[in-house]
């Protein structure tokens, strides 16, 4: 999986960098509700990793229940271009990471 610039050809790099900043707040304690607010960030490049940047920001709900984390984050795109896969909503169930 590779962006692609804007004639379509597939572009990647040999150095990449990615963070993310989260803030996560109980909801409702008895239940084991929580929410949250997210921005993520990455850079790749072949020399340097000033070549493609890309944001996000986002919120998020958490249960956990009895058969693991149950989560639902719905995000945006803060800098996409044409041809980025983007997606805007992702449901998990399991194991955190």
């Amino acid at each position: 999986v590779s962006p692609k610039n804007q004639w379509g050809d597939e572009v990647g790099g040999t150095i990449a960098f990615a963070n993310s900043v989260e803030l996560s707040f109980p909801l409702i304690d008895r239940i084991k509700l929580r929410g949250s607010v997210f921005f993520d960030y990455g850079m790749i490049g072949r020399k340097n990793l000033d070549e493609i940047k890309r944001m996000s920001t986002g919120i998020g709900i958490e249960w956990i229940t009895p058969i693991g984390p149950l989560q639902l984050v719905f995000a945006k795109p803060l800098n996409d271009k044409k041809g980025d896969d983007t997606n805007s909503f992702e449901f998990n169930l399991g194991t955190r990471f």
